[in-house]
């Protein structure tokens, strides 16, 4: 019940199929993103979205999401120390912990607000008591404003 809509160039293979029935079906057998151009692109997402009955809004400036955070941690496995670098967007509140294998946090490296960009913090593996930590894994937490990330460390002595 389906319709052929594009070709590819001028040939006869269907590059793209529309369904109207029960429901409304638009099918391209190519990623949208390989439509040269945005002019182009723009035009077969209209005709798209009008076929899908679908109100078309195009606002001229876009928000680009913020970057994601970046959690590396080096060396790792580690013995004496560990450098945690991370990245954030924009000032926010930064709260860098490390938890061990059983979820109880062990020690608090950062809880302050921090201005965007890249971040470095040293852990010497030990607790927030200053007690040496045991050989294990332990789980490094970022929250930098809602956003959260979580990475494996192993501490090998």
């Amino acid at each position: 019940g389906s319709i052929s809509t594009f070709t590819y160039g001028a040939s006869s293979d269907i590059a793209g199929l529309v369904y109207d029935g029960a429901y409304r079906l638009v099918y391209f057998a190519f990623p949208f993103e390989a439509i040269n151009g945005a002019a182009l692109r723009d035009t077969v997402m209209a005709r798209a979205l009008s076929f899908l009955r679908a109100g078309l809004a195009v606002e001229e400036r876009v928000t680009l999401p913020e970057k994601p955070l970046l959690v590396n941690a080096s060396p790792n496995p580690f013995n004496s120390a560990v450098a945690i670098e991370f990245e954030s967007a924009g000032d926010r509140d930064v709260e860098l912990s490390i938890y061990d294998i059983d979820g109880r946090k062990v020690a608090q490296l950062l809880d302050e607000p921090l201005e965007g960009g890249y971040h470095r913090t040293i852990w010497n593996g030990r607790s927030d008591l200053g007690e040496e930590l045991p050989s294990g894994i332990y789980l490094v937490r970022l929250d930098v404003g809602d956003k959260t990330a979580t990475g494996k460390i192993l501490l090998a002595k």
